[in-house]
């Protein structure tokens, strides 16, 4: 019994020695111009894809062609829903005619222009025609004034609500 054992034991062992010499001198033969067994046969060795072909009577494998490695690209994660800023809102502010009336001094000069409540005391010295019909304005309903001289002309509109 003990003798059957041994003998399995080396069988074994020599199994084993033979697929890893066969496993390496595959692995040595994949090289250009080295001995290959089947014609049209490929292996894949690193970066090189080898195939068998005949050259003169025997069959060897050609220099080979570089396989691209295939490039693995990283799922993109999804990236959180961009939520817009708010957007701020002017605030109307209530304004009567009693507050525009308590404005009415070339150092404090408010005015009402068709409906809006504008401060106009920087402009008092630099209004192209005078600082007189501003100061006229100061404290009350501007806008026959405003209209009467500047009438519908859009570049004065404008140039109000800079203000």
């Amino acid at each position: 019994m003990r003798k059957i054992r041994s003998l399995q034991f080396v069988l074994c062992a020599l199994a084993t020695i033979s697929l890893l010499s066969f496993q390496e001198s595959s692995a040595v033969a994949t090289k250009a111009g080295g001995v290959c067994t089947k014609l049209g046969q490929t292996s894949v060795v690193s970066i090189k894809k080898y195939t068998c072909i005949k050259s003169g009577k025997k069959l060897v494998w050609n220099k080979g062609v570089t396989v691209p490695r295939p490039v693995t690209k990283p799922t993109p994660s999804p990236t959180p829903a961009q939520i817009p800023a708010p957007i701020p809102t002017p605030t109307l502010l209530r304004i009567t005619r009693v507050e525009v009336q308590r404005h009415n001094s070339e150092a404090d000069c408010w005015s009402i222009i068709n409906g809006s409540v504008y401060n106009l005391t920087a402009l008092i010295i630099q209004h192209p025609g005078g600082n007189e019909p501003i100061k006229a304005a100061c404290g009350t309903d501007g806008t026959v004034s405003f209209l009467g001289q500047h009438g519908n002309q859009v570049d004065q509109a404008q140039e109000l609500e800079k203000l």
